[in-house]
């Protein structure tokens, strides 16, 4: 759950039994804090409060407060009540901790000597638990939220459109930002983060968006953010990716698109980034890419008659966008070619007049090409696309990708994903589909209509994981007045996975990105596979999922644990249940994420509980 406006605890005589929402308004500044429960409860009324969604461990609750400096008594008193409240976003002024409802009561008479008031308002509205709870870092400290998940992890952000960040900040709902780097030149430059907002303006807060998703599940990591993209090629994404792995960052999440940068895996400007020296302690989010929609194309070159043009389908020698193209609005196509054989041309046409709006001529088949034009005729257009050859030889296999254009006549399914999903040479590469939140505990829910699905041109699998998507997350217009919003797309499911997996990393620092990597994925297959079994081109493993953090847990890895060797910190990854009987301590949870064909047959000596998917193969007497 994130809080939109960060909270202070302040207990008065006048609050009765079965208020549990309030509004605290300090004066002269007012700012607004949200009292969530403020009585001790019984089982069944704390199980009640956390369906809804409050921050409830035991007889505690989860309470955060943001101060100026003057105020920082007020903290000194409430972890006074027994609270350890901590810096979670490498704020001075942002704390957030547990804190026992009876000591909290105890001290309402030093408490109320600070001039605030209160009254009734409900806060619902002003939060998002849907991604923490669908994957499970909401509650991955046993009972509650864990207000330090991502301690000691750096979280990179690459991404576009930080408009509202300083607004989101300081109502503490995204990170303090380390440090902010603009690359989209090619070249990282730090400066400060650009946070204000210019009004209506389509992906101008992608960035902050991903950044509140992240923060939903890894509020203490330290993150930095980089600007990325690039034009004609994504030369700022690259530049981060690099930038990130020199400055020691743990975690990757990128929610940008890397359109024809190479038609062959590993090939182009991501991969090379993301294959540079270094990334094996890396683990690297990217998402699959929206291109399920009717809006990418791939086969092969066909001019039946001889005239040149490319045939979509029959003798079609266009390829319509299936909505008119309004005033004022741009088109957008990009292209590449699997050889080098010659040049071609593309043209931009009006269906209904058959008429040339734009011609690009003299194209390089194998790179990267960006086609653009400015419908400024004042009518909507219904416009088309064709490929013109330059020369009879032409017969390439070559692909078209659009980005936010509309959906169109003749589309195909070969290759949607986008670099770098296509770097396999880095297995740390993590490539994320989306699947719709409401429908994220479904048996086996639908693949998101949009969602990019592989192989790639070499046939490889490039999804490897699937994450939520549809998230409630708050425009910020002004500091004072948030809207709620959704946040959609593969860009959604990215962060999401990424922040779960910094959560569960957090909690077991002594795991590498490759055993995280692992374990990860075999969570996904065994327990959300969704689709065909196994892995598959649409969901990948299948869905993030992180079971209940336990200190007892373990986890048996059959062929990557150290066999006969208790692991670093006696936790993970453990190679057999004979391994866990010798050497762990007793009464472990023992967690299944490969069959256990260790024979003789064991028998186990020491209590523990055995969690394994229906179907394994575990050979114990």
């Amino acid at each position: 759950m994130r809080t939109i406006v960060t909270t202070l605890l302040l207990l008065v005589s006048t609050l009765a039994l079965g208020q549990d929402k309030l509004e605290v308004i300090k004066e002269p500044h007012h700012e607004i804090a949200h009292l969530r429960l403020l009585k001790k409860s019984s089982d069944d009324f704390t199980k009640e409060l956390v369906d809804q969604s409050y921050h409830v461990k035991q007889d505690s609750i989860l309470i955060s407060i943001h101060i100026n400096e003057s105020d920082r008594t007020i903290i000194t008193l409430i972890n006074k009540s027994g609270a350890t409240l901590k810096r979670v976003i490498r704020s001075d002024s942002y704390y957030a901790g547990f804190c026992h409802i009876d000591s909290l009561l105890s001290t309402q008479g030093e408490i109320s000597r600070f001039p605030y008031h209160i009254n009734l308002h409900d806060t619902s509205e002003l939060t998002n638990n849907e991604g923490p709870v669908n994957i499970n870092s909401a509650t991955y400290e046993t009972g509650g939220v864990n207000p330090t998940n991502g301690t000691g992890l750096t979280i990179a952000i690459i991404d576009i459109g930080t408009e509202g960040y300083a607004n989101a900040l300081s109502q503490g709902v995204v990170p303090a930002l380390t440090q902010y780097f603009n690359c989209s030149t090619g070249t990282c430059i730090n400066q400060v983060v650009p946070g204000a907002t210019t009004g209506p303006c389509f992906g101008c807060d992608h960035g902050t968006n991903v950044a509140q998703i992240l923060f939903d599940h890894a509020p203490a990591a330290n993150y930095l953010y980089y600007r990325g993209g690039g034009s004609p090629i994504p030369v700022g994404t690259a530049a981060a990716i690099e930038h990130a792995i020199d400055s020691g960052a743990d975690i990757i999440s990128t929610s940008l698109s890397g359109y024809c940068t190479g038609w062959n895996d590993n090939s182009g400007i991501l991969c090379s980034a993301v294959n540079t020296n270094g990334w094996s302690d890396v683990l690297m989010f990217f998402s699959s890419g929206n291109r399920n929609g009717g809006d990418h194309w791939q086969g092969s070159f066909v001019d039946s008659d001889g005239d040149g043009i490319h045939e979509w389908n029959g003798g079609d020698d266009t390829n319509s966008r299936t909505t008119s193209l309004q005033d004022s609005a741009w088109f957008n196509t990009r292209f590449q070619c699997n050889s080098i054989v010659d040049v071609y041309a593309v043209q931009f046409v009006d269906d209904n007049q058959d008429t040339v709006l734009a011609t690009f001529d003299n194209l390089l088949i194998a790179s990267y090409e960006n086609c653009s034009w400015r419908n400024l005729t004042g009518t909507p257009i219904n416009i088309g696309v064709r490929v013109i050859s330059k020369s009879s030889s032409f017969q390439p296999d070559f692909e078209m990708h659009v980005h936010s254009a509309g959906s169109y006549e003749y589309s195909s399914t070969q290759n949607q994903t986008t670099s770098p999903a296509n770097c396999i040479n880095n297995p740390n590469v993590i490539t994320v589909a989306a699947v719709t939140q409401s429908n994220y505990d479904q048996t086996n829910p639908l693949i998101a209509f949009y969602s990019s699905q592989g192989p790639s041109n070499n046939n490889a699998g490039t999804v490897n994981i699937t994450g939520p998507t549809d998230n409630t997350i708050m425009n910020f217009t002004s500091a004072a007045n948030p809207v709620p919003g959704t946040f959609g797309g593969t860009s959604c499911a990215t962060p999401n996975v990424a922040g779960a997996v910094a959560a569960f990393w957090s909690r077991h620092p002594s795991l590498s990105a490759s055993e995280v990597r692992q374990i990860v994925l075999s969570k996904a297959v065994l327990f959300k596979d969704w689709g065909p079994s196994g892995n598959d081109n649409a969901f990948g493993a299948g869905g993030m999922f992180l079971f209940d953090y336990d200190d007892s847990n373990v986890y048996i890895h059959q062929g990557e644990g150290s066999n006969g060797v208790a692991p670093t910190n006696g936790i993970f990854p453990w190679d057999n249940l004979k391994d866990v009987d010798n050497l762990a301590l007793p009464d472990r949870t023992v967690i299944m994420l490969t069959d256990d064909m260790v024979t003789p047959a064991k028998t186990i000596d020491k209590e523990m509980l055995i969690t394994a998917p229906e179907g394994a193969n575990i050979i114990v007497e």
